[in-house]
């Protein structure tokens, strides 16, 4: 996981890239849903529980930030949140 931090104009920005098999096209409209269906074994077979992405959220909004990913299967998730600096 590679984590870092920019500035862009008034903003902060956090961008968090994983190794991770990345986000199915199936699941990205219900992503930050609570229980989502999205959730799916780990790397290693460990269990989810769907809560992660809808608790992240709500945090980064509290921080007047927004949270995107990528949009593609198959590559590692890329995970953004600006908050005014």
């Amino acid at each position: 996981m590679l984590v870092s931090l920019a500035q862009q104009g008034a903003s902060a920005v956090v961008t968090v890239t994983d190794t991770g098999v990345g986000i199915p096209a199936a699941a990205q409209p219900v992503l930050f849903d609570k229980f989502t269906k999205a959730r799916r074994p780990g790397l290693r077979g460990e269990k989810t529980n769907g809560l992660g992405m809808s608790i992240t959220q709500p945090i980064v909004a509290l921080h007047q930030g927004h949270i995107t990913f990528a949009r593609k299967e198959k590559v590692p998730a890329l995970r953004s949140s600006c908050r005014p600096v």
